[in-house]
């Protein structure tokens, strides 16, 4: 995919600007709907297959910084993360903490266009919250945490998988994942505690 836009960019180098920008668009669109079926594939994939590679321990809030400032090149989304310099260190299959987060954040994007989010740790580190300004998920969809059942979305091309890994891989981990609607917001709240 990547060899092919390299070449379409240079066909409409010849291009007027307004063109340029029209082309570059719709690559930049068939671009993420290529890499949104890597995700649906990735997710897939995860279901059939337990583990696909081991688990390590690595400094949450580091790995938080890291994905969201490289994710927030390539998305729309204002992204704003609160995380304080006390490391919190977590045993986690870094793929599977990276579908969470993929999902988390493909849902609000989904969602609203000009999504703003904003992650925070607990006071006392337990857990973090994934906050967006997206429309409330009970409204859609009846209770809100049944959005973590498998085939149950909350947007119209959804594929009811997402949320069901991201509960499924939380769960493995030892950790609790919840939501609330709190307003014009949506509240996904990440506990690091007994998986229940």
């Amino acid at each position: 995919l990547d060899d092919s836009i390299e070449e379409i960019k240079e066909l409409i180098e010849e291009l007027d600007d307004s063109l340029k920008r029209l082309f570059l668009r719709q690559i930049a669109s068939l671009r993420r709907s290529a890499d949104k079926l890597i995700s649906i594939k990735t997710q897939i994939l995860r279901i059939n297959n337990q583990s696909l590679s081991d688990t390590i321990t690595i400094d949450l809030k580091e790995y938080l910084r890291n994905y969201f400032e490289i994710v927030s090149e390539e998305t729309k989304a204002t992204i704003k993360l609160n995380a304080d310099g006390v490391p919190v260190y977590k045993d986690v299959n870094v793929y599977d903490f990276g579908v969470v987060l993929d999902n988390l954040l493909l849902n609000a994007e989904e969602r609203r266009r000009d999504v703003e989010i904003r992650i925070y740790f607990e006071e006392d580190d337990s857990g973090f919250h994934f906050v967006s300004n997206t429309d409330p998920i009970d409204t859609e969809i009846g209770a809100e945490n049944d959005i973590f059942k498998l085939g149950v979305t909350s947007k119209v091309n959804g594929t009811g998988i997402g949320m069901y890994l991201c509960k499924e891989i939380c769960e493995e981990f030892g950790w609790t994942i919840q939501v609330e609607s709190l307003g014009e917001f949506v509240d996904f709240k990440i506990n690091f505690g007994e998986a229940k």
